[in-house]
C-alpha cells in the first residue's frame, strides 16, 4: 500500500488533490458546495489486504474515508466533505473469480 500524506511536499500534496475530485463541476449546484474539498492523506491501495488494513486503521483512529475507483462519476462521490483519507481502489483492476450464481465478482 501506498499513502500520501498532504505534508509529504507539493507532488503528494498536488496528487491528493486531484484524486480528491471527480467531475462535479459539471453541476451548477454542486460546482459552489464541492470546490476546494481535499484529503488529508492518499491511500493507494492494490490488494484486499490494503483496504483492510487502511480501513482498520481509519476506525481506530475515527478518520473520515472517501473510497474511489477512476473518479469518473460527475456527482461529488469521490469528494471528500471533511478531509480524511481518500482510498483509491482503482489499483484493485484484476478479477479474481466470478460467480454467476450469485451475481458477484471478486477483484
Amino acid at each position: 500500500v501506498k499513502v500520501l500524506a498532504g505534508g509529504d511536499g507539493p507532488n503528494e500534496a498536488r496528487e491528493i488533490a486531484r484524486r480528491s475530485r471527480d467531475f462535479f463541476w459539471y453541476s451548477p449546484l454542486l460546482k459552489p458546495q464541492l470546490t476546494g474539498r481535499v484529503a488529508d492523506a492518499l491511500v493507494l491501495a492494490t490488494s484486499e489486504a490494503d483496504v483492510v488494513a487502511s480501513l482498520a486503521a481509519a476506525v481506530r483512529h475515527r478518520v473520515f474515508v472517501t473510497t474511489r475507483g477512476a473518479g469518473t462519476g460527475n456527482y461529488g462521490q469521490a469528494v471528500p466533505l471533511r478531509g480524511g483519507v481518500v482510498l483509491d481502489m482503482s489499483g484493485l483492476d484484476k478479477i479474481e473469480s466470478i460467480d454467476a450464481e450469485a451475481g458477484t465478482i471478486r477483484c
